[in-house]
């Protein structure tokens, strides 16, 4: 691994300092979510208009915590440029991509606490209403694989949330890189999947 000479290129150390400064905010992001969610779930709906604004409250959380991720991660790449005026997509895209494995860590980590502080009653009932909606519809394999996986459901929802919000935040990390670092000609390694990696090491 080559060492960074040119003060104005982030090193790898220090793309991993920022990434973990990001992740935890945006692991703050879901932890907030999770928790407000909560309490929405607290509240009696014994009324379809109560029941209704639950929903539009509800909606509108989730609405916050995807704008809110977005520009997070926007946020550290454009503070990223600003300290390394050097820095090109490469190591904005390598930013983006350090910060979507530790949020996705941090956001596996609330949807686990999530799952083992919730009474598993609520689950077990979650899944009732399904079986009994589905009707005829789920074989005998299926209920018992859907059965099974609640007796895991802590593991189920930290890999599966953990997974999930990895490759979101990739996708989202690739298309901000290209919008908020510049071009620069006279750098090999712009292109942020490209086979240059010598930026980001």
């Amino acid at each position: 691994m080559a060492n960074n000479t040119n003060p104005n290129i982030p090193s790898s150390r220090e793309l991993w300092n920022d990434a973990a400064n990001a992740g935890l905010v945006l692991g703050g992001i879901v932890l907030l979510f999770v928790g407000l969610s909560y309490l929405i779930e607290l509240v009696p709906t014994n009324s379809v208009a109560l029941t209704f604004l639950m929903n539009i409250v509800s909606f509108v959380l989730w609405a916050a915590k995807f704008v809110g991720c977005i520009i997070v991660m926007k946020y550290f790449m454009k503070r990223l440029l600003l300290r390394y005026p050097d820095a090109t997509r490469v190591e904005v895209a390598s930013l983006g991509r350090k910060t979507a494995l530790l949020s996705a860590v941090v956001s596996g980590g609330v949807y686990l606490a999530q799952a083992i502080i919730t009474p598993q009653e609520k689950f077990q009932e979650a899944l009732d209403t399904v079986l009994s909606q589905s009707g005829q519809a789920l074989d005998a394999n299926t209920t018992a694989a859907m059965e099974n996986m609640m007796s895991n459901l802590p593991s189920v929802m930290f890999f599966s949330m953990t997974i999930y919000c990895f490759l979101y935040g990739l996708v989202l990390s690739s298309i901000l890189a290209g919008r908020v670092a510049p071009y620069n000609p006279f750098r090999s390694g712009n292109n942020p999947t490209g086979n240059n990696d010598s930026a980001e090491q």
